[in-house]
């Protein structure tokens, strides 16, 4: 069966924020470069589903393996961006309960050809917590418009696109259990998110403000 053409838009987008922080790179400092490093990976993630799905081999196990490097890589952005010792502390401990988790799930329950529900809800819970207080530490903050701030567009694209495929993640095995269709409405969903959440993304990079 073709793919939609959605899906591809989807997929083109994961290189706007790739090519925006390559493309300022110098002009970056290192949480923004290690940012960047990790849109980088997402595009190569991408490339690779993309050929196993057209092979016909399941690609689900990609998607566990980019989910760790995604949470732990957002949660170091914002732990170097907060200047709260609370708030660093929280993120802290969050990256590594995340990850001793993870490691876990991964070494004795983790079904391969099944996409991982369990850690997508913690990993989305995880994130979008730490993104709102960090938006709130920064409408706390801020001298200028929130809109200069790189954060503001990195914290608000996570809010979105984690608060708004939560439930997708989190039961996505039993939504395709129930029908084909069901499951295909709420990855359009989904694809629509991760194109709005790609352009966010690449929009901080434009900004004068960390």
């Amino acid at each position: 069966m073709q793919a939609p053409i959605l899906l591809y838009v989807a997929e083109a987008s994961c290189f706007l924020p790739a090519g925006a922080g390559l493309f300022q790179w110098k002009k970056l400092n290192s949480p923004l470069k290690i940012l960047t490093l990790f849109f980088c990976f997402s595009v190569l993630h991408v490339i690779a589903e993309e050929t196993l799905r057209r092979m016909s081999i399941n690609n689900l196990f990609l998607q566990n393996i980019h989910q760790v490097v995604e949470v732990e890589s957002f949660l170091y952005f914002f732990w170097t961006w907060s200047k709260q010792r609370i708030l660093k502390d929280g993120i802290q401990y969050a990256a590594m309960i995340y990850l001793v988790v993870w490691t876990l799930n991964k070494v004795y329950f983790e079904q391969p050809e099944q996409f991982n529900e369990s850690m997508s809800t913690i990993a989305n819970f995880f994130l979008i917590v730490v993104s709102i207080f960090v938006l709130l530490e920064l409408s706390k903050t801020a001298t200028v418009s929130l809109l200069s701030h790189t954060i503001f567009w990195i914290g608000s694209g996570t809010i979105l696109y984690f608060s708004g495929t939560i439930i997708i993640f989190s039961l996505s095995n039993t939504i395709l259990q129930i029908g084909f269709l069901y499951f295909d409405i709420f990855w359009h969903f989904n694809w629509s998110l991760v194109i709005i959440v790609n352009l966010m993304f690449a929009r901080s990079f434009w900004c004068k403000i960390f």
